[in-house]
């Protein structure tokens, strides 16, 4: 995927940004990123409400879960997103309301509800989940984006929306979500042949598209 922009046509939240500072901030992730936090929580199934025991490491502002037995059951992207306290009253019924809390993604994903074995443990989570957030790179605004190589390039201009280490790409800015790709082991580069500005974006091992089905939707 390639992208090309027009000089101050991207800004960072601190204010325009051109070209080169682009590539600049593009890659990598910010440096406090390389901290991981780990234990176990137990999580509440997105679709299916059932509560099951996972453990969890934060790692490059992306949560990651897995089973009893080590199998990766999920991921959320918490760059730019917000970790918070739910009262205790709003899962009472299902016998998990202390010690519950929210982590709740940018883009209009799921929300992760979980639930710590204390106070402390809450507190804790919640605290290295939005220092994660701060501390990720936000880069927002309209460029081209192509798919192909040379003639067979054809550009669209999308809003692109970069936290962390993933890059979302929407219709419009506060339009639909189009796709997502997660650049942790993928990179960035000039590519001078599409263009005197132009970027070619070498998604990692992930690429996640609107209609791609969530994992773990009831555990």
């Amino acid at each position: 995927m390639a992208a090309a922009a027009t000089s101050g046509s991207v800004a960072a939240e601190s204010g325009p940004v051109g070209p080169t500072e682009m590539r600049r901030f593009v890659w990598p992730c910010a440096p406090q990123s390389s901290q991981r936090w780990a234990g176990w929580l137990v999580k509440r199934g997105a679709f299916v409400k059932t509560w099951k025991r996972r453990r969890f490491m934060l790692r490059r502002a992306v949560l990651y879960y897995f089973d009893e037995k080590n199998n990766s059951k999920g991921d959320v992207n918490v760059a730019c997103g917000r970790a918070e306290e739910v009262d205790a009253t709003e899962y009472a019924r299902e016998k998990h309301g202390p010690c519950t809390f929210r982590v709740t993604p940018s883009h209009g994903e799921t929300p992760l509800v979980v639930q710590a074995a204390s106070e402390a443990e809450r507190a804790a989570w919640i605290s290295v989940i939005n220092r994660a957030s701060q501390m990720s790179i936000r880069l927002r605004g309209a460029v081209e984006l192509a798919s192909g190589k040379g003639r067979a390039a054809r550009f669209k201009r999308r809003f692109v929306s970069l936290c962390g280490s993933r890059l979302y790409y929407f219709d419009a800015e506060g339009g639909k979500l189009k796709a997502e790709y997660e650049l942790f082991d993928g990179g960035v580069d000039p590519a001078p042949a599409e263009g005197e500005f132009a970027l070619e974006v070498r998604p990692g091992n992930r690429r996640q598209g609107e209609q791609q089905a969530l994992p773990d939707q009831a555990g």
